[in-house]
């Protein structure tokens, strides 16, 4: 995905059953700095929020920890759905960021090569009750985002378009016609 210096909120382009916003970050959504992690029930370990030095938004909250072990929040995900829509990235020009539910690397994200551009991804992940979400720095040097998440009960796959390569006909000269 290409780094966008502005993203706005990105479709899930999936057809979802039952979801909902779980968790919604930034200066427009509920959760925006440490006291509003701990008391939606979030642990973190993370030295700084919302930098003016990297890319902010009102959609996302930006975490990192300087020059010390990756910064990272975490939260058990609820028992009443099955999968996770992540809304997440990374700033800065030093590191990505990366998604862990249940223990497990789901996945990663560039840094966008900025200090103020955004990588912002959409990532669908399947959980299990008792499962924990976690979205940490890639590196001590990473900076990480993170716009909301939805549960759902259930999502069906878009349709991939898969590059297809369809040979030329192979052209064969014509002699002109005689006068």
């Amino acid at each position: 995905m290409e780094p966008t210096s502005a993203p706005s909120k990105v479709p899930t382009g999936l057809p979802t059953v039952n979801c909902y916003v779980w968790a919604d970050f930034g200066s427009d959504g509920d959760i925006n700095s440490a006291a509003d992690l701990t008391t939606y029930g979030w642990t973190y370990d993370v030295g700084t929020f919302n930098s003016g030095s990297y890319y902010t938004s009102t959609d996302v909250l930006q975490f990192y920890t300087a020059n010390a072990p990756v910064g990272w929040i975490e939260k058990a995900l609820p028992s009443n759905g099955n999968y996770a829509i992540v809304d997440w990235g990374a700033s800065f020009n030093g590191g990505g960021a990366e998604l862990y539910v249940g223990g497990t690397l789901q996945a990663s994200v560039d840094d966008p090569g900025s200090y103020t551009a955004a990588n912002l991804v959409t990532t669908v992940v399947p959980y299990s009750f008792g499962d924990v979400i976690r979205i940490s720095e890639q590196s001590a040097t990473s900076v990480a985002l993170i716009d909301q998440i939805l549960i759902c009960t259930s999502v069906s796959s878009a349709p991939t378009l898969a590059p297809t390569t369809t040979p030329l006909p192979t052209l064969v000269p014509i002699p002109a016609p005689s006068k």
